[in-house]
Parts: C-alpha cells; structure tokens; sequence
C-alpha cells in the first residue's frame, strides 16, 4: 500500500481489498450510488480470480485506523480491464480519490499490458463522464436500457493503451 494524496491531513491510499473490508464497501455502495450493489452481488468479486478490488482509506499519517473512503472495482481480462463500478463516499467526492482510483486502474492495465480498459456509465452521469474524457477515454457505443431504476442508456467508453503514434 502507498500514500499517493493528503487530504484534509490524512494520507489517502489504495490497497487490495479484502473479503474483510465487504461491510465497508457496502457502506460505500450505498451511500454513493443511487442503485447500489447488493451485498449478494458484490461477494462473488473476491471469488473470481480476474477480479481488481481496491480499497482508498484515509488514515492519519502518524498512525490509526483506516477510514475506507472509496473503492474500484474491475475485470483483469486477456486483452482488455473492464472497469464496473468506482465509488467514493459523498463527503469525499470532488477531492481527487475517483482520479486516483483510475489512474490505479490504468496501472494495473498497464502492468498487465492489455490493449484497452472499457466501462459504461449512465448517460446522465456528467461528472464521471468528464473523469473519464479527461484520461483520454471515448465513447464508442450506446446500450440502450442498460440500466434500471431508472431505465437509463449508457455510454460505452474505451481507452486505447496502445501507445500513439
């Protein structure tokens, strides 16, 4: 685990989450999204050997309990990272942890030398969408009604991680 930001003197970090960290992240899901993930839905992910679970918690520099604040979660596929969901609790959004968070996904992508990191987000979902254009992602598809309660499309984005030029 790493420090990689301060914030409001604590020192954000992402690590691997843990199926002990499944109560927070439920915490988290809940609190941040609007439709969230059931506990049924989120358990099998520390089961499935392609899953990327990373866990942000603040902790005080000098020592303390974590505070998990945020998490990612995606697919480690032969050619592709399918991101399919980051989170982060409201009182900590605008800060820079959902940036972290991806810019940790594309590491791993990286690392992992896949060709292309793919993800949908809701189409009225203007915040994220502007996270993730500014990484470079494009929006290559539509899927209609992917998402319920409510009906909504989504957007299919995709970063390309072979190198320009």
């Amino acid at each position: 685990m790493s420090a990689i930001l301060e914030i409001q003197g604590q020192v954000l970090s992402l690590r691997q989450a843990t199926q002990a960290d499944i109560s927070a992240i439920c915490r988290i899901e809940r609190m941040a999204q609007p439709h969230p993930w059931s506990l049924k839905a989120l358990e099998p992910e520390f089961t499935h050997p392609w899953s990327r679970f990373r866990l942000a918690v603040l902790r005080d520099p000098l020592g303390g309990e974590e505070i998990p604040v945020g998490y990612c979660l995606s697919w480690l596929l032969p050619s592709e990272l399918h991101l399919l969901n980051v989170a982060v609790l409201p009182a900590y959004q605008r800060m820079g942890i959902g940036r972290k968070m991806l810019e940790d996904a594309i590491r791993i992508a990286r690392e992992a030398r896949v060709l292309e990191i793919f993800l949908e987000v809701r189409i009225s979902n203007v915040a994220a969408i502007g996270l993730y254009r500014s990484f470079g992602f494009e929006q290559v598809g539509l899927r209609k009604k992917y998402y319920d309660k409510p009906i909504e499309d989504a957007w299919v984005f995709v970063l390309s991680m072979e190198p320009k030029g």
